[in-house]
C-alpha cells in the first residue's frame, strides 16, 4: 500500500507541469491600471503599454532573492524588447535612494516605478517577493510568479515567447 501511494503521489507530480514556486496561469483578467512615478520622474501608466506583452516585477532593496532574480528580469527585456516586451519593475521600499543605488548597480534598462504606498501591491494581491505577474497584448493577467529559483528564468522565457507569438 504504501509503495501505491509513492507511486500515485510520483505519477501526480510528475503530471503537473513544471514552474516557478508559486507559479500559476491565471484566468486571463484584465490587469488593474494604474500610475506610478519613475526612477527618472515621470508618470508611468499601465494601461500605455497595451498592445504589448508585460512584465510587472515587484521587487525590494531587502529582498534578497529579488536581488538574483532582476539580472534575469533584464536579459529577458534586452532579449525582447524589439518584439513587443516591456518590463516595469515595481519597488516597495519606503526608501527610493536604496531602489536607485540598487538599478544602478544591476544596471537596469527597464523603467523602475515606486509603490511605496503599497497601493498597486495590494491591487495585485502581492503575497512574496518577488513577485511577478505577465500581461498579454490585451491587458489580461497571463501569469502570476512569487518567489523565484534560478531555473524560473526559463519558465519566464517560454511564457513570453508565447504570448509574444499570439
Amino acid at each position: 500500500m504504501v509503495v501505491l501511494r509513492v507511486c500515485v503521489v510520483a505519477a501526480v507530480a510528475f503530471a503537473i507541469p513544471l514552474g516557478a514556486a508559486g507559479s500559476l496561469e491565471a484566468s486571463a483578467e484584465p490587469a488593474p491600471d494604474f500610475a506610478l512615478k519613475s526612477l527618472t520622474g515621470e508618470n508611468l501608466r499601465l494601461s500605455e503599454y497595451l498592445g504589448e506583452v508585460v512584465v510587472l516585477s515587484f521587487w525590494s532593496t531587502d529582498c534578497g532573492t529579488c536581488v538574483l532574480q532582476m539580472p534575469a528580469i533584464q536579459k529577458l527585456y534586452e532579449q525582447h524588447r524589439d518584439d513587443g516586451l516591456q518590463v516595469l519593475g515595481i519597488n516597495i521600499d519606503r526608501n527610493p535612494r536604496k531602489a536607485r543605488e540598487m538599478v544602478e548597480k544591476l544596471e537596469l534598462a527597464y523603467p523602475v516605478l515606486f509603490d511605496a504606498e503599497r497601493s498597486v501591491s495590494r491591487e495585485y494581491k502581492l503575497n512574496a517577493l518577488p513577485f511577478v505577474v505577465v500581461i498579454d497584448r490585451d491587458g489580461a493577467i497571463r501569469y502570476t510568479h512569487s518567489s523565484y529559483r534560478s531555473t524560473d528564468r526559463y519558465l519566464y522565457r517560454g511564457q513570453i515567447d508565447e504570448l509574444l507569438a499570439e
